[in-house]
């Protein structure tokens, strides 16, 4: 039996180098203290965050400002069932990318017909209609406390925490690439290039925008439920419209086009904002005009204006 194309370009060329990383990756509670492990753990978050959303915009060219909906969602699903209902912890881990893929779906199928602008503004309403209600409804989701987590007592262990992160964010992004390279991934290409002509070839395009969604989402919602391990907690900041804003602000100095640009965007954001909050009083300040300079002078993102130099040299790697 022959994998697809899609699978055989990721599991045989990049294997070695993907095994290698990987590796390097998993010995890091060997050689690292609790606030490295913190830090490189938020930045596999983000990474699958920043991918899930491309996966809408880059692939299927919808801008949403309001992913962090699915993000915080699945924080709240992973402590809301453990607060109000007693369930375990893995239930509302497991429930939170179920919940999020639902709710997707119900966006998806009301939104997907509009584009542009319009469905900016509407995930951007819907998102904060979301963090109002988080806010709102104090006896379920505790208000501006937020509600805590318990966790498993292993993963209250910064180097469990981090190994555990680790396995389902690359499971994520295994998951994630296939679909990006897949036939399903080539027909959102064509519906972003040419909706007419998409249409005329017998493409569901509203179909293949909602699936998008719902796999966005559902991501998205693994990433937040990630996040309720790292917080010990959800909180309404999760939700909040400036949280959809950081993986369209990953995905940008990324790169929209490539892959890896969302995880190099996110590497990118979590550091420098790291190394900005901790030398300067002004970290917003910085970060903005680094964001401006990058959408000025490299349109394409880190990640794409590397592979346009390499085209240059004659070398062009296969994406």
């Amino acid at each position: 039996m022959q994998l697809p194309k899609s699978m055989q370009s990721f599991f045989f060329p990049k294997f070695g180098v993907f095994a290698v990383a990987y590796g390097a990756m998993a010995t890091f509670p060997l050689f690292f203290g609790d606030s490295s492990l913190f830090l490189t753990t938020d930045l596999l978050i983000m990474a699958l965050f920043a991918c899930s959303f491309n996966l809408i915009f880059g692939k299927a060219g919808m801008l949403s400002f309001g992913h962090a909906a699915f993000y915080g969602g699945g924080a709240y699903m992973v402590a809301l069932l453990q607060a109000r209902t007693g369930l375990p912890f893995w239930v509302g881990f497991v429930s939170a990318p179920v919940t999020a893929g639902l709710v997707a779906l119900g966006l998806g199928i009301t939104i997907t017909r509009v584009g542009g602008i319009i469905l900016a503004m509407v995930t951007l309403a819907f998102g904060q209609l979301v963090y109002t209600l988080a806010t709102a409804l104090y006896d379920y989701t505790g208000g501006d406390d937020g509600l805590p987590v318990n966790l498993p007592a292993w993963l209250l262990n910064s180097g469990y925490a981090f190994e555990f992160v680790l396995i389902i964010v690359t499971f994520c992004l295994i998951f994630l690439y296939v679909v990006w390279q897949s036939a399903f991934g080539m027909a959102l290409e064509a519906i972003q290039d040419n909706p007419q002509r998409a249409s005329y070839v017998g493409l569901n395009i509203k179909a293949y925008r909602v699936a998008a969604f719902v796999i966005a989402g559902s991501l998205a919602g693994v990433a937040g439920a990630l996040r309720a391990v790292t917080q010990q907690m959800a909180f309404p900041g999760l939700l909040h419209w400036s949280q959809s804003a950081e993986p369209v602000l990953m995905t940008l100095i990324g790169g929209v086009e490539t892959f890896v640009g969302p995880i190099i965007g996110a590497a990118f954001f979590v550091l420098f904002n790291f190394y900005l909050t901790s030398t300067t009083d002004y970290p917003l300040l910085a970060f903005g005009i680094l964001v401006l300079l990058s959408v000025l002078f490299l349109p394409q993102g880190l990640a794409g204006s590397f592979i346009q130099f390499w085209k240059g040299w004659g070398r062009a790697p296969k994406q």
